[in-house]
């Protein structure tokens, strides 16, 4: 069986492109993956993990029209330096900005940045509501609204969480506007998506699926149970549209095929 490959495709032209690093770099030549694409098709994220036992695992975002590739996180400065593993990858609906997981290279840590690619600022978001990093964490990344306003994510923590409830692993929403980082859900819950102007959180606890709106904090079931599936990209812009799939047999009548479907659910006038 060949290595796993990262490739893209335009489904307007039917052209297949396989995502590379650039000649010369230490992960060419291993597996890769995709991990992202804005929502106008113009950036692709990819990750790619070099062929040799314990090689570099290297984040790129490569333009489709330019065809340019930069890497997510380039490598600290210094001839004996390491690069960091990029765990996940997030784009903005138009590219612009980029959230990442990233392991240090000589393993003290693990943090979570948004990038904006065309001034080259970097913002970490993995941070308490006093604006402090957050310690004793185990990060996943959920997703970077198309705004590039709002990032979601779930971090483990030893101490009392922002809420009641007891120390664990929790959601979190973090405003880069305002500066506010809220916790989202309870305890195991995963901030899975976030809408498009970051008003909105999906969060899927253990299969049960709920709409968090922010500004409000108006809580609403999206799908009971533990049959359901969500992920990045669920949430219309609004965040009053989501998609999910289940294999419960009562989401709507008529639905006796016996397997997994895929559904939409809307939230109020308009559901945009």
């Amino acid at each position: 069986m060949g290595n796993r490959s990262a490739r893209l495709r335009d489904r307007r032209t039917g052209r297949t492109a396989h995502l590379t690093p650039p000649p010369g770099s230490p992960a060419a030549g291993g597996t890769g993956e995709v991990t992202s694409l804005s929502a106008d098709g113009r950036s692709v994220a990819f990750r790619a993990i070099g062929p040799a036992p314990g090689g570099p695992v290297l984040g790129h975002v490569q333009d489709t029209v330019t065809g340019r590739m930069e890497l997510i996180a380039p490598r600290a400065p210094g001839e004996n330096a390491k690069h960091g593993v990029v765990r996940g990858a997030s784009l903005s609906g138009t590219g612009r900005w980029v959230a990442y997981v990233l392991d240090e290279a000589e393993g003290t840590g693990q943090d979570l940045f948004v990038r904006d690619r065309r001034t080259g600022a970097v913002r970490q978001a993995d941070v308490d509501p006093d604006g402090t990093p957050m310690a004793d964490r185990a990060l996943r990344l959920g997703e970077l609204s198309d705004n590039g306003r709002a990032v979601t994510f779930s971090a483990r923590v030893r101490r009392a969480p922002v809420r009641s409830g007891p120390p664990g692993s929790y959601g979190h929403v973090r405003d880069l506007r305002d500066g506010r980082t809220r916790q989202v859900g309870r305890e195991r819950g995963f901030p899975a998506a976030v809408s498009g102007d970051g008003r909105r959180v999906l969060e899927d606890y253990d299969g049960k699926l709920t709409l968090h709106d922010l500004r409000t904090g108006e809580q609403h079931l999206v799908a009971a149970g533990w049959l359901n599936h969500s992920g990045p990209h669920t949430l219309s812009r609004g965040g009053r549209s989501v998609v999910f799939g289940s294999v419960a047999p009562d989401l709507v009548p008529g639905d006796t095929n016996g397997t997994y479907d895929v559904f939409v659910r809307r939230f109020g006038a308009g559901a945009s």
